[in-house]
């Protein structure tokens, strides 16, 4: 039996080898950190073509977004607060938010 050296048995806690990087990892946020605000600034030159359909055409996409995220910041809260105690205030804050989704769907939204 060979002995392994201690830099090729060493493993961090996730299972990946120790001391390393992903390049891909890096890939990833380069591409993120130079796509996303190019994004962004071609979106914001195309609003400028017609500012008020813009806005009309993406009210209603940022409101539904809206509401879904709040609606997962509610329901993973009790995960970060244990107890039976915040129960009530975490469905009453989901509701809301699924109120104002159904609301928004359903077309009575006055966007």
């Amino acid at each position: 039996m060979r002995a392994e050296s201690a830099a090729e048995g060493a493993t961090a806690a996730n299972g990946r080898p120790a001391g390393g990087f992903a390049p891909l990892l890096f890939v990833d946020f380069a591409i993120a950190s130079i796509g996303g605000p190019l994004a962004l600034v071609a979106l914001d030159a195309l609003s400028l073509v017609n500012p008020e359909e813009f806005y009309d055409k993406l009210l209603k996409p940022s409101l539904g977004a809206l509401f879904i995220s709040q609606l997962v910041v509610f329901v993973v809260f009790p995960l970060f607060k244990r107890g039976l105690r915040w129960l009530p205030l975490v469905a009453i804050a989901s509701g809301l938010m699924v109120l104002g989704f159904y609301t928004l769907v359903a077309g009575g939204a006055s966007t």
